[in-house]
């Protein structure tokens, strides 16, 4: 709640352009995720919303084309359509390339924005550190079709473990020190973090293209947030998670649960 007392500087705030990539998603879910975007955006910061369509031509059977002709009628809309597929990273530096906004966000295609200050919290790291990655607090929502907000996730640190898979971690050593000399993450105010998800964080353009965007050779889907993270902590830049900019997340639980697939 104390999230909403906070007043900003908006005219110190420059404007975002927020990069969707979407690739076999469940019908519908791309276009709730911009229309949150573009009704918990101040109009004022928000540039444009990319979605970079991933699926490639030809078409597979099970992709709703309507979703993306709906798009194409949104205001601020762009819609880029790859060819051929990319993966992830590459289809996000697609996104990159195009974009207008002096602030790139990266997002997935099935989310949420939970507040409409999302994005001033979100910048003011920024705005204090211009080599800032400033990440969401992510929280979760039900992937059994219901769409049901489940309530916000704890303050943690973004880790990697020694197979450099992501994972969040609740104090800073683990279980190694003891109870007594955890150091746990902020539940308000923003905290550096060794490692940041692959989307849901923004950047300054100028900066995210000084660390050398994403790797091109990285395929499919994973490991572009671990090189991102590795080149801003050597290159004097800093990672950041803001538990004021929250988001929600669907992730595929019920599904694995029922030991389904999404399309």
């Amino acid at each position: 709640p104390m999230c909403g007392h906070y007043r900003f500087n908006d005219t110190a705030m420059p404007d975002v352009s927020v990069i969707v990539t979407t690739q076999n998603e469940v019908t519908g879910w791309t276009t709730l995720t911009v229309h949150s975007i573009l009704a918990r955006t101040p109009p004022h910061h928000l540039r444009e919303v990319i979605v970079v369509d991933d699926n490639g031509f030809p078409r597979p059977d099970d992709v709703d084309e309507s979703e993306f002709e709906d798009l194409k009628n949104l205001p601020k809309v762009r819609l880029i359509q790859n060819q051929r597929k990319k993966g992830c990273a590459r289809s996000r530096l697609a996104g990159a390339r195009a974009a207008m906004g002096e602030v790139l966000m990266f997002a997935d295609s099935h989310i949420e924005m939970m507040s409409s200050t999302w994005y001033q919290h979100l910048l003011v790291p920024s705005l204090e550190n211009p080599k800032t990655v400033s990440v969401q607090m992510i929280d979760s929502i039900s992937d059994d079709g219901s769409a049901q907000y489940l309530g916000a996730s704890p303050s943690s640190f973004g880790t990697i473990n020694n197979r450099f898979e992501f994972d969040w971690q609740s104090d800073r050593y683990g279980d190694w020190l003891g109870t007594e000399k955890k150091e746990r993450p902020n539940s308000r105010e923003p905290f550096e973090t060794p490692v940041g998800p692959g989307s849901l964080f923004a950047i300054r353009r100028d900066e995210f293209w000084r660390l050398g965007g994403y790797d091109e050779g990285i395929y499919v889907w994973g490991g572009e947030n671990t090189e991102l993270a590795l080149k801003a902590w050597m290159c004097g830049g800093r990672i950041v998670i803001v538990p004021c900019s929250r988001v929600g997340h669907m992730y595929r639980v019920s599904k694995k649960k029922k030991k389904k697939q999404w399309p």
